[in-house]
C-alpha cells in the first residue's frame, strides 16, 4: 500500500494568509484521509485472520 502526501504546491510558502490557510485545511483532510483508509485496512486484515 503506497499512499503518500504531497503538497499542492510544492515547497513553496505562500505570503498569503487565506492560501496557508487553505493549503493547511487540504493537508489536513489529506492525512484525516490517509489515516481513515490505514485503519480501516488494517482493521479489515485483523478480520480477516480471526
Amino acid at each position: 500500500m503506497n499512499m503518500q502526501i504531497t503538497s499542492p504546491l510544492g515547497c513553496r510558502f505562500s505570503k498569503s494568509p487565506q492560501e496557508r490557510e487553505r493549503i493547511l485545511a487540504k493537508r489536513k483532510e489529506e492525512l484525516i484521509n490517509l489515516a481513515r483508509r490505514k485503519y480501516l485496512h488494517k482493521s479489515q486484515d485483523s478480520e480477516c485472520t480471526s
